[in-house]
């Protein structure tokens, strides 16, 4: 009789971890509204404003340390609910990290901003490639970068390109310094105000430029 009862138990036991074990990879939900710094759970569904991209639902699933507690050192990994995006974060000495992607590839989209995955004094950085069109023939042209209110962080980054094909094509960086320091044949680009201001003394107008801008927000 006894050894009939330890083998039902054990089965009674067996079924209870087995369903434990199938609530751990279930999402927890209640709306979205989860707050990833604090949930004790293994896995949540969130769109809170402590996941790693606002406004876009997340998978995060969390590995304690020790105990499950809130004040447990902890890593989290998040993963996009309908795009393949995925980031982490660590919980140490009380303090949260900020989301950092783990991505392999970036997608650059033309005029469309981008987070370059580096915080600069506590502030994410971001970027945006720009077309900047045909390049001026011996004048200066100015084109609107959309921006307000921003801090830029590095120098200008860009490329002028003429021609199509390997063969054909000719590609100069952007700002780029003629020959030997030829200032006439060199472009220059810079930023006044609102506009990316672009200057040549030649004839350059068989170039077509691209430059990218990297800032930190205000």
């Amino acid at each position: 009789v006894l050894a009939m009862k330890n083998e039902v138990e054990i089965i009674q036991e067996l079924k209870k971890e087995n369903k434990e074990l199938k609530k751990m990879h279930l999402a927890k939900y209640q709306g979205g509204h989860l707050d990833p710094n604090t949930t004790l759970e293994p896995i949540i569904l969130t769109m809170h404003e402590n996941g790693p991209q606002q406004g876009k639902f997340c998978y995060i699933k969390t590995y304690f340390y020790g105990k499950i507690s809130e004040n447990s050192n902890r890593i989290q990994i998040a993963y996009g609910y309908d795009t393949i995006n995925q980031f982490q974060r660590i919980f140490y000495d009380g303090m949260w990290t900020d989301w950092i992607g783990m991505q392999k590839r970036k997608q650059i989209t033309t005029g469309v901003e981008y987070e370059t995955e580096r915080v600069i004094d506590g502030k994410k950085e971001y970027a945006k490639r720009i077309n900047v069109g045909i390049m001026p023939n011996n004048a200066i042209k100015n084109v609107p970068h959309g921006l307000s209110n921003v801090t830029y962080t590095k120098q200008i980054e860009g490329v002028a390109v003429s021609g199509e094909g390997v063969s054909a094509s000719v590609c100069l960086p952007l700002p780029y310094i003629g020959v030997q320091g030829n200032a006439t044949s060199s472009i220059s680009v810079d930023i006044i105000g609102a506009n990316i201001r672009i200057g040549s003394g030649v004839d350059r107008s068989t170039f077509k430029g691209y430059v990218t801008i990297y800032y930190t927000k205000n």
